[in-house]
């Protein structure tokens, strides 16, 4: 895999730091936190329904929230800056969502 540009921020990375590939995820909502797990689709007819899970990292609603926004904005620069529209289907998001347990009542 091609390692992507390095940040410009002041950041460090562990020891164990790796990439890894993914084209599907699942979140998961508490009272208080967020988690989203990253993995493959195993079945490409079937998006986000058989998925090989390989990483989730856990997070609080805050920094959930900011994460959107600056992946928003960072999408919007990039298609700004190419002159391109990166291809977004709403349907297949509002269906991928019927899927994912967004509830503050249910454990993680």
């Amino acid at each position: 895999m091609k390692t992507p540009p390095t940040q410009t921020l002041a950041n460090k990375q562990s020891p164990d730091f790796k990439y890894i590939y993914s084209n599907a995820y699942v979140i998961q909502m508490t009272s208080n936190e967020a988690v989203i797990k990253f993995g493959i689709n195993e079945d490409a007819s079937r998006p986000n329904e058989t998925i090989l899970e390989q990483v989730a990292i856990v997070t609080n609603l805050v920094s959930i929230k900011m994460l959107v926004g600056i992946l928003s904005e960072t999408i919007k620069k990039f298609e700004d800056d190419n002159k391109i529209t990166i291809p977004y289907s709403k349907d297949q998001a509002d269906d991928i969502l019927k899927k994912m347990v967004i509830s503050a009542n249910k454990p993680i």
